[in-house]
Formats: structure tokens, sequence, C-alpha cells
């Protein structure tokens, strides 16, 4: 058995077919959850009942922030879809997101979560003799795939 290492997990984000990969990334996770709906009646003899409810994904994660400021992976990068695309004012639009192990070697597996997301929080944090790190919070809107494909 072969464990990942974090090293290998990348974050992209943009239009669909096109993202851009955020390049300084220092770490990421992301949550899947299930709302539960509980159906208990004075017939389920004292044993709670439940239902799947509403699922839903939100992911968070940091890295350094680049001093050239580039739209390629960091700060401008975020900003940019925060703001909904440079050429889209303050539009507020979702973003495509992918993340996971992305695959290049044959024979490798791509792990992928993918879907629409929203970037619902940013923070830059600066220490003194300390590295400028961003983070950001995403919440997922829509369905999340996850796809284990050998790359061929």
């Amino acid at each position: 058995m072969a464990i990942l290492n974090g090293t290998v997990y990348v974050l992209k984000m943009g239009a669909d077919g096109s993202e851009v990969t955020f390049a300084d990334q220092t770490e990421g996770s992301i949550s899947l959850s299930m709302e539960i709906r509980d159906i208990t009646t004075k017939g389920s003899s004292g044993f709670r009942e439940l239902l799947p409810g509403v699922r839903s994904a939100s992911m968070s994660f940091s890295g350094l922030v680049d001093s050239a400021l580039t739209s390629g992976g960091d700060m401008a990068f975020l900003m940019d879809h925060y703001n909904g695309h440079a050429n889209a004012g303050t539009a507020r639009t979702s973003t495509h997101v992918l993340f996971g192990f992305d695959a290049t070697a044959s024979g490798d597996s791509d792990s992928l979560f993918e879907g629409d997301a929203f970037i619902t929080s940013i923070e830059v944090s600066a220490g003194t003799e300390d590295n400028v790190q961003v983070s950001a919070t995403l919440e997922f809107t829509g369905a999340i795939t996850y796809a284990d494909d050998t790359v061929s």
C-alpha cells in the first residue's frame, strides 16, 4: 500500500476546463456532510429513526503570498475569484474547483473532488519576520463529484 504525501495534493480554481493551480498552497481540507431528519414517532419503540437530508461540502486552505501578486495563484488570484472575476466586476459568481491528487505519471491515479463553490472568506496574516499567509474558505453549491481514475 502506498501512502500519499500531502505535498502531491493540488487546488485548482477557475472556469470549468481551464482551472488555474493555486501554486503556493501549504495546506487544505475538504469537508463533506449530510444533515439528517428525525422521523421518530411514538411507534418507534423508543429508538430514534432518521432519514437523509441535505448534503453539503466546504473546504478551506492556506498558502503563501507571492510578492509579485500575480493572478497565477495567490492573493490576486483569490480576490479575482472572490469578486466574480476581473471582467465581471462584483458579480459574486461561483468558481469551478478541483481539489485532490492530480496524477500525471502513467499508472498513477487521479483522486479529485470537483464542483462549483463560492469563496466565502479570505484572511491575510503577517507576523513580524514571518511569511505573509492567505487562507480562504469555500462553500460548494450543487453536486460534488469524486473521481479516482488511473492515468494511462
